[in-house]
């Protein structure tokens, strides 16, 4: 992506330039539909440039890495893991630049035809949701943290209605 923006800051105007690239390759796998593995790695590249004012140019890299498995037990059970890494190497003393945020939950499917289903889940096992962002516009940098909600469980229910009769 490339942005081009006309900006006036503390008496000075002039344009920012910012280009940026982002790449991602994901890998899934499947087994006798039984297990399910799903992999990806993700880097975004960003540099800004400044036109008729003497800012310094300003570039950054973040990455992130991902895998979610699913996996169908006998007895109507199933299992779904879902992690995911993100770093982010520019931000401010004191801010945290990588995260680990990993879900885990069981379901049991139940009734005629595995419509219903009872799944307890854990958010965020680890207790780091906390993400980190770097933004560069003007002539400023902003750095930001945001704190998720921590770890916590959730109880559900599902129902699937399979079939919708027409009168």
């Amino acid at each position: 992506t490339y942005w081009h923006n006309y900006f006036e800051a503390n008496g000075q105007s002039g344009y920012q330039n910012t280009n940026s690239i982002n790449l991602r390759q994901e890998i899934s796998l499947s087994y006798n539909n039984v297990l399910d593995v799903k992999s990806a790695y993700n880097i975004n590249y960003a540099l800004t440039r400044y036109q008729l004012v003497n800012l310094p140019n300003n570039g950054y890299t973040t990455q992130a890495a991902s895998i979610a498995a699913y996996l169908r037990l006998p007895d109507r059970y199933s299992w779904d893991v879902n992690y995911v890494y993100r770093y982010n190497p520019l931000v401010s003393p004191g801010f945290q630049r990588n995260s680990n945020l990993l879900s885990v939950s069981i379901a049991r499917r139940m009734l005629k035809g595995d419509r219903g289903e009872f799944r307890i889940t854990c958010y965020d096992l680890l207790n780091e949701g906390i993400t980190s962002s770097h933004y560069a516009s003007e002539n400023m940098i902003e750095d930001t943290q945001y704190q998720i909600l921590r770890r916590y469980f959730l109880f559900s229910y599902f129902y699937r209605f399979n079939d919708f009769k027409k009168k």
